[in-house]
């Protein structure tokens, strides 16, 4: 038998399951704990509540102890089981220490001796909550965590196939999953193949399928996850091999940088329990941080067969061969080692380079530190450092060679090979700066802090001379911050706009600001990759300016044409978009006076780095304008409250003023009492217009100098309900109206208008009520001069539990008896 009882309210404290083989009690308790927010679900035997329980969530558990069958000690040893985090009270008529003990050691929170009142119940029923929220919390902690760490661990992989299965063991760890499977694109990303399964059917490993099919095809296309229950019946994602045994299954895209890099899929097959918020959110944070690996490793994997083939090339003297003087000059060199560094043919490469240590080493010392470990070994194996070529650009190379002596042993030269390693040192410091980038935009610091950090992460690893930040203030793009850029040049280009004076700008055909030069285009996403120096990504990048402003492509650039880039002696010049979702919001500006400074991989490198600060930029200053937006909000309501309560005021001069004082009153007792400021907020709202049903009441009533009739009381007292009237329609982020009804209602129900008791009444009602009184008694009115302080804290004292809330008395007799408290005739 089940018993479900729900609350009213949208808003449920938690969700109890009830177990008792006496149904009135179990019926009862059902009942009751929903009257107090809480959602039930009764039943009166262990094996109907074990098997709602493998299909359903509950915080709780409050079973009795001895029942037919299971007893309520193995019930939620049983529960635990399905559970580890339900949260277990037992109930008996016959409580021992052994009992108690026992419970505990089984799992239990807690437990209740039966007979039981309700107000003994419900603070064990909060305790429990607290603990099984606690729980929750720690173990989405320590799920976040368990993903962050294997993000770091796959991070140091380079086997994908080991990446992918430990993906795969955290996607069904987290989520309690019985079958996933992870997809990824075929190179011509024309269809999707099954990479790793667990669970499931192991024939599907390796299987192909169009990319425009099935659940993960739609996912894949569309770029959405897709949560599902039961049979799926929209054709458009219709399964290729439908299951009736998956009950629910979510289909997650892998992105990195806008590429499509797999779909992850995890399904239950075995209950019908749906993924949890926590599931869906540790899904998420998972396929967030592996996206970008998986990406990353699959570029290694290229590299990593690239220099496999590479290394064969080698065997067959496709490497740069060499012998040279230690130190001093090559003797002989093979045409791969003249195109390595840039020159001609291999005499042009001897008769050129008259001192290695200068001409090719960036840093000389390395010279040095090879000559040494030479003379000490006679061999060196993969000695990696930065050189120049012929046109002064840098690369990275491998060195291995061996010294050969003479008859006599004496040192002649030394005969290697060398290899160009550059791909794998920028793919290398490019993974390693994706990771610090993204690192630094993650952090609980302010934009500028961080751009300012990436920038300099930048310009010290790829050693760009001036590097900046254009970002999106009004009609303009400004310089948001730069590195290296001289003062002049910065004053002249600061500003985009063209203009006929200062503080003129001129309009292009759409009556838009026009802009200047080539960041234009790149700003309006007018670029066409078919023209020499634009990319597919929308950046313009040359390595020649010179040239740039002497081509063609000046001519088949539409827009205004400036040189001070080249004027500043800037050659190797970058223009960056800087993308949220679809709109650019800026650019990165990467400039330096040597040419050949930058490569395709590079520039393509340096948009994934602009896509994800325009994402982060864009996201912060969402925030920020939220939160202003928010705070201007709150600022405009609180004024039109304080200039309703003055016009309510005005129709009853007697008691102007009351409104304030009280609401400053309720202010001080919430604070006084520790409720949150959001809290204390909404009761300050209320107290400031609690009695605008009053413009409802005569004037001459309110202003009456001598006793009120029955009648005219009876007038009076409309004003709560005439003021909820009025409030109820607003839209507040508080109840203030359900405050406004009720702060004349009293704890032994013999207040107006409802007569409601004891908590029935919102806690804010029930400060204002205080605050009220207080104020009221305290203050003069046309019928009566003032009674004072002192005697208004008598009269809540007195029947302090009574008419008041003993809590809400007790605060404010210590504001006025211990810390002070006055009343002020004057806004705060």
């Amino acid at each position: 038998m089940e018993n479900i009882a729900k609350e009213n309210s949208n808003d449920t404290i938690g969700r109890i399951l009830v177990v008792d083989d006496e149904a009135e009690l179990m019926s009862a308790l059902c009942e009751m704990l929903a009257d107090q927010g809480y959602e039930t679900a009764g039943f009166l035997n262990a094996d109907e509540a074990l098997a709602v329980l493998k299909e359903q969530e509950f915080d709780l558990m409050l079973t009795d102890l001895m029942m037919p069958g299971m007893n309520g000690i193995d019930l939620i040893r049983a529960g635990l089981e399905i559970d580890p985090n339900l949260i277990g009270i037992v109930m008996t008529g016959h409580g021992t220490v052994q009992t108690a003990v026992e419970a505990m050691k089984t799992g239990a929170c807690d437990y209740i001796l039966k007979p039981f009142k309700l107000n003994t119940l419900l603070p064990l029923l909060s305790r429990a909550m607290q603990m099984r929220n606690l729980r929750l919390e720690n173990m989405q902690l320590k799920e976040t965590v368990a993903i962050h760490e294997l993000g770091k661990v796959i991070a140091l992989s380079s086997d994908l196939n080991s990446i992918l299965n430990k993906i795969a063991d955290t996607a069904i760890q987290q989520c309690i999953a019985d079958e996933v499977s992870i997809m990824l694109p075929t190179k011509d990303e024309k269809e999707l193949y099954v990479a790793v399964v667990r669970g499931g059917n192991t024939e599907n490993l390796g299987k192909h399928t169009p990319i425009e099919q099935g659940i993960a095809g739609w996912v894949a296309l569309n770029r959405e996850s897709l949560v599902l229950r039961g049979a799926v019946n929209d054709p458009r994602m219709a399964p290729i091999q439908p299951r009736a045994d998956t009950h629910t299954a979510i289909s997650m895209p892998m992105i990195s940088q806008g590429k499509l890099v797999g779909v992850l899929n995890v399904s239950i097959t075995k209950s019908q329990r749906p993924f949890t918020v926590g599931q869906l959110k540790a899904l998420s944070i998972l396929v967030s941080i592996i996206s970008p690996i998986l990406e990353n490793t699959s570029l290694y994997i290229q590299i990593r067969k690239a220099e496999e083939k590479y290394r064969s090339i080698f065997e067959n003297a496709h490497e740069g061969i060499f012998r040279s003087l230690l130190g001093k000059r090559f003797i002989t060199a093979n045409p791969a080692l003249a195109r390595i560094f840039g020159y001609d043919s291999p005499e042009q490469l001897v008769a050129s380079v008259t001192d290695i240590a200068r001409q090719i080493y960036v840093n000389s010392d390395d010279a040095g530190e090879l000559s040494r470990i030479m003379e000490a070994k006679g061999e060196i194996i993969n000695f990696e450092r930065q050189v120049y070529r012929k046109n002064g650009s840098r690369i990275w190379i491998s060195l291995s060679a061996h010294t050969v002596s003479d008859e006599k042993g004496t040192l002649q030269c030394l005969e290697g090979i060398i290899e160009d390693i550059t791909e794998r040192k920028d793919s290398e410091l490019r993974l390693k700066l994706s990771k610090e980038v993204l690192d630094m935009l993650n952090r609980p610091k302010d934009t500028q802090e961080i751009i300012n950090d990436i920038l300099h992460l930048l310009k010290k690893n790829k050693d760009f001379e001036a590097i900046g930040i254009r970002l999106r203030e009004e009609e303009d793009y400004p310089y948001y911050m730069t590195i290296g850029f001289p003062d002049h040049f910065l004053e002249t280009q600061n500003s985009l706009c063209t203009r006929e004076t200062a503080d003129e700008m001129i309009p292009d055909s759409n009556s838009n600001p026009q802009l200047e030069c080539v960041c234009r285009n790149i700003l309006s996403g007018r670029t066409d990759p078919s023209l020499p120096f634009f990319t597919e990504g929308g950046s313009f990048w040359t390595n020649n300016a010179t040239m740039f402003l002497t081509s063609t492509a000046k001519e088949e650039c539409p827009c205004s044409m400036k040189n001070l880039c080249n004027q500043e002696g800037y050659e190797s010049i970058a223009m960056i978009p800087l993308r949220s979702g679809n709109e650019i919001i800026g650019l990165l500006q990467l400039n330096d006076t040597r040419q050949n400074i930058f490569t395709p991989d590079m520039i393509h490198f340096l948009e994934g780095i602009g896509a994800s600060i325009g994402i982060a930029v864009a996201r912060r200053r969402f925030m920020e304008k939220l939160r202003q937006s928010e705070l201007s909000l709150r600022n405009t309501m609180e004024s039109l409250v304080k200039t309703v309560a003055t016009i309510v005021e005005t129709r009853d001069p007697y008691t102007a003023g009351h409104q304030r004082r009280v609401a400053d009153l309720a202010l001080a007792i919430a604070s006084e009492m520790d409720l949150t400021a959001n809290e204390i907020a909404g009761i300050q709202i209320a107290g400031l217009i609690h009695d605008i049903g009053k413009m409802s009441v005569p004037a001459e009533i309110l202003s009456k100098p001598t006793k009120l009739t029955g009648l005219e009381f009876a007038l009076i007292k409309e004003h709560a309900q005439a003021g909820y009237d009025i409030l109820k329609e607003i839209k507040f982020p508080w109840p203030i109206a359900r405050i406004v009804l009720e702060h004349h209602e009293r704890m032994d129900g013999s207040g107006y208008p409802q007569g409601l008791s004891g908590e029935q009444t919102l806690k804010a009602s029930r400060i204002l009520t205080v605050a009220d009184v207080v104020e009221a008694m305290a203050s003069h009115r046309p019928y009566r001069p003032g009674l004072g302080i002192d005697i208004a804290l008598d009269e809540i004292e007195k029947n302090r539990g009574a008419l008041y809330d003993p809590e809400v008395v007790d605060a404010c007799l210590r504001l006025f008896r211990e810390k002070g408290y006055t009343f002020k005739n004057t806004w705060k």
